[in-house]
């Protein structure tokens, strides 16, 4: 298991999304661990910085810094008032990239896993990316796809975030035991 908290985590969680998406995107090609330089440095967690203690309770880390110039360039834009968003949707910008060599549109509604690398990585593939920080609902999923007219939609959230599961789909026709179909059968899991 790679934790998305850290950079070199976050970098595998971007190769296997570039791995999937490469179905249908042929030209995709994540970086590796070789493209970068891994930097080591004391950070503090989101904990740390609640409590004041952010310059004493810290941990290492590494950061990677790219050997590679970087090819999408951030636009500076708002999100429209034609869907309800939510309060700390408004308070955080989305983050929109554009590309001269990328193909193809890409727009994400995401959570803080998608941030640092994820985020700066996955637009060097699409001509065009939006990171939406905020949950998708059908008025913001139509709003956002009139605007960015996207090739494909990534709605990323932590597990306990997700509000529903499709009670057909196929990864969720596995094990019986399996803590999906559990809560989908309305199993208690911790029995």
């Amino acid at each position: 298991m790679v934790s998305l908290h850290c950079p070199v985590g976050r970098l595998v969680g971007y190769q296997r999304l570039c791995r999937e998406l490469a179905t249908w995107f042929p030209h995709i090609q994540a970086h590796t661990l070789d493209d970068f330089d891994v930097v080591p440095f004391d950070r503090s967690g989101d904990l740390s910085k609640l409590m004041g203690l952010a310059k004493t309770r810290t941990h290492p880390s590494d950061a990677l810094h790219p050997r590679f110039d970087r090819q999408a360039q951030p636009e500076d834009v708002v999100l429209p008032d034609r869907a309800k968003w939510p309060p700390f949707a408004k308070n955080r910008r989305p983050r929109v990239f554009t590309n001269p060599n990328g193909h193809g549109r890409l727009l994400a509604f995401n959570d803080s896993s998608f941030n640092h690398e994820i985020m700066e990585l996955l637009p060097e593939q699409f001509e065009r990316a939006a990171f939406i920080f905020c949950p998708s609902d059908y008025d913001r999923l139509r709003v956002m796809i009139e605007q960015v007219k996207p090739d494909v939609v990534i709605d990323e959230w932590v597990e306990r975030r997700l509000v529903g599961m499709p009670a057909e789909h196929p990864e969720f026709q596995t094990d019986p035991w399996d803590h999906r179909n559990m809560l989908r059968k309305g199993t208690n899991v911790t029995q």
